[in-house]
């Protein structure tokens, strides 16, 4: 499954760097990662798999793509969950982007 939002947080881009970026990504995989196994039981059966990618320049711009793989059966409602999932995730890189922003008093982070 694979989700795109466009939304204007009217935050500024040049603070925003490649380190913070990527700490951002780590925190929202391993978010995913944590809800998906908590919500989908299927033990150790269950491998995820999510790419989350960032792109930066006249916006920015984040894809998430969540694979689940079991040789058990997943819960038809699964699509479901992931998407609240996803949604959750894009409201995590909301709130960290909308702090550092907060927090931006001339020095990048």
């Amino acid at each position: 499954m694979k989700k795109k939002y466009v939304i204007n947080l009217g935050i500024n881009l040049n603070s925003l760097t490649e380190t913070f970026l990527e700490e951002l990504v780590i925190k929202v995989n391993e978010f995913i990662r944590r809800s998906i196994v908590s919500k989908i039981n299927l033990g150790r059966d269950l491998e995820v798999n999510t790419s989350i990618t960032v792109e930066l320049s006249n916006s920015l711009t984040c894809d998430v793509l969540v694979e689940l793989i079991s040789s058990k059966p997943i819960p038809i409602e699964y699509e479901v969950i992931i998407d609240n999932i996803i949604d959750d995730a894009f409201k995590l890189l909301e709130d960290m982007l909308l702090e550092v922003s907060s927090n931006d008093s001339g020095s990048k982070h």
